[in-house]
């Protein structure tokens, strides 16, 4: 079986994603101007106080990145993760228009339970960003390394850590 590197688009395997929909469609994005979108949102029981703000909140930013991609002709690759006092990457560098299939989901993966891994999850997933780009980088041709390539990271939580490791 293929799996993905780096730079190729992927949904993560899970009991609720179906990775069959992660097929990227033919698209007129300029492939020299990318984005890396990384989505990491608390899921932790504090969390439960703030009701479905943060399923509605990622919805909308799923929902204005696909717009995005369309309007400004960008590549825009969306990874999502959630955490507790473990950190579930669902949707791994997929196109924006596919990431967005997986809003109805967002209830299950969001859902508030156990303890907060904050400050691990967010410097996990900053060290996949940034090899994220270096990855697609080295891909292009040397005259075309200083390309438009931007990477964002997305953080919903309360704030509170008391799981991970580095603090």
């Amino acid at each position: 079986p293929h799996t993905p590197s780096a730079a190729e688009p992927s949904v993560a395997d899970s009991s609720v994603a179906d990775s069959s929909a992660a097929e990227p469609s033919v698209t007129d994005a300029d492939p020299r101007r990318r984005s890396y979108v990384e989505i990491c949102i608390d899921r932790s029981g504090s969390m439960q106080s703030m009701g479905k703000i943060p399923q509605k909140q990622t919805a909308e930013l799923f929902a204005s990145q696909k717009r995005i991609a369309q309007e400004k002709n960008l590549d825009i690759r969306i990874s999502f993760t959630s955490f507790d006092d473990i950190a579930t990457t669902f949707i791994d560098n997929t196109y924006a228009h596919v990431a967005w299939n997986f809003v109805e989901t967002l209830d299950i993966w969001l859902k508030p339970r156990n303890t907060t891994l904050l400050i691990d999850t967010i410097l996990a997933r900053i060290a996949v960003l940034r090899t994220r780009v270096q990855d697609y980088k080295a891909t292009l041709p040397e005259d075309e390394r200083d390309t438009l390539v931007t990477s964002t990271l997305y953080v919903l939580t309360d704030g509170q850590d008391n799981q991970s490791v580095h603090s």
